[in-house]
């Protein structure tokens, strides 16, 4: 013992002090990581305090995201409900649905990581406000108001904002969801629900429902760099121009690569693609197994590129961080009209679940429901997941992918849903067994060897 107390205290010596590596001096100052958490590590001055107010004002279900998409975690520390994720263990069905609608996911730990401030997806996940720095509010995405402003830190509200639990009268199977476009799946469930079996409902199925689909605005390269779908960047942080013809005004744009393949002529696949114009900045930083233990292959991007406003600048500056050649199946320019969105959340918004309260492990609230429907709600599914209409339990399923869903009949109801960690009540039982086995063995054992 004396020599471990010894040893330990050799290596501190040699370690942190002065005398030896110093490392001592790589520590922090006391506070920073506060600082740097409540500012979003300066971008966004008085994010805390906007959170604060938020919740201060509004007692209601609700999401919260942010222009800046680093610092997962904030949520745990200020408290709230987020859109931006970062777990060892993340839900699957949420990933799945992440990277089917092509939210530029590369990694298991990232479930969802703001959903690129897309306008559809993070309306459907119930997020209502969004917190940005004043020169950032070219980010906000449509249909947000301005609501509230601490010094530079502005807070906009989301005027389509879909309550946590909402009613679909029809639904699509899975074979006609996935021959969707990643945006028209978007859009598809701002209208129906998407199903894995629908032998679980009772409602009728919809054969022909709207879906906006993209534009697919024409646009020319200045330099012809881009030959066969293939581009050769001959220097790092090189960049490609593209000049886009008649973009509409009140649009979502939108910057889309199917497979999207990178040669660095070594074993190294990691780059970053930054995309710039009119005021808007994005960027999609791909790891590879090198760089990351949780690297997913996902060659297909889709790139937020905010709201058309008039006279909207048509110049789309791609800067490639590494250079190599990169090619592609198709690089398209899309253009989504806001025009049929707001009446779509409107729609669902109708009979929307109320007197909503949540806890940890349980949801309740009331709907009043004009037809048979699902009832769906925006919480992970899990098979712990229990579901009581009018005290009388009945069945969970899966909806759109990532969601606990369940069959209502017309009419007034109070819906209570109940999470219990799945085989823990049973896990409990066996473990008082073993342990009870455990010390008969014992007694039996000392009891032999008396006899003895």
């Amino acid at each position: 013992m004396l020599l471990v107390i010894a040893n330990i205290f050799v290596l501190s010596v040699e370690l942190y002090y002065t005398q030896g590596k110093d490392y001592v001096n790589e520590f922090i100052d006391s506070g920073t990581v506060e600082e740097k958490c409540a500012t979003v590590d300066g971008k966004i001055e008085n994010f805390k305090e906007a959170v604060e107010y938020i919740k201060e004002n509004d007692k209601s279900f609700y999401r919260i995201t942010k222009k800046d998409t680093t610092y997962e975690n904030l949520s745990i520390i200020y408290d709230y409900n987020p859109i931006q994720l970062y777990f060892s263990l993340g839900n699957g069905n949420v990933y799945n649905l992440s990277c089917n609608l092509e939210d530029n996911c590369y990694s298991h730990t990232k479930c969802v990581n703001g959903g690129d401030r897309r306008t559809k997806f993070t309306t459907l996940l119930s997020n209502k406000y969004f917190i940005c720095d004043k020169d950032d509010s070219r980010y906000i995405p449509y249909g947000y108001t301005f609501y509230h402003q601490i010094e530079n830190t502005l807070i906009y509200r989301n005027e389509n904002y879909i309550p946590l639990g909402i009613i679909y009268d029809s639904y699509i199977t899975k074979e006609q969801y996935e021959s969707l476009s990643p945006l028209e799946k978007e859009d598809a469930l701002l209208t129906t629900v998407m199903l894995e079996d629908k032998n679980k409902v009772n409602i009728s199925n919809v054969q022909n429902i709207t879906i906006n689909k993209p534009i697919n605005l024409k646009y020319r390269e200045i330099g012809d760099l881009i030959q066969n779908n293939t581009l050769n960047i001959i220097k790092n942080n090189e960049s490609i121009e593209l000049i886009i013809d008649e973009i509409p005004a009140n649009c979502e744009l939108y910057l889309s690569i199917d497979n999207l393949k990178y040669d660095s002529g070594n074993n190294r696949t990691d780059f970053k693609i930054t995309a710039q114009i009119d005021g808007i900045t994005n960027s999609e930083d791909v790891k590879d197994f090198i760089s990351s233990a949780y690297y997913m292959d996902n060659p297909n991007f889709l790139m937020n590129l905010g709201i058309t406003k008039e006279n909207q600048d048509n110049r789309l500056k791609l800067t490639f961080n590494k250079k190599g050649t990169y090619s592609f199946d198709g690089l398209q320019i899309l253009a989504i009209s806001m025009e049929e969105y707001e009446e779509k959340v409107e729609k669902l918004n109708a009979n929307a679940m109320q007197n909503i309260s949540y806890g940890n492990n349980y949801i309740s609230g009331t709907i009043n429901s004009n037809n048979d429907g699902i009832l769906q709600i925006t919480t992970s599914y899990s098979n712990g997941w229990k579901a009581y209409v009018d005290g009388n339990e009945i069945e969970v399923f899966k909806v759109n992918e990532a969601f606990i869903g369940i069959n209502v009949e017309a009419g007034e109801h109070t819906v209570e849903f109940k999470y219990e960690t799945p085989y823990l009540k049973l896990g409990f039982i066996f473990s008082v067994i073993g342990i009870v086995g455990f010390v008969c063995i014992i007694v039996s054992d000392r009891k032999r060897k008396n006899n003895i």
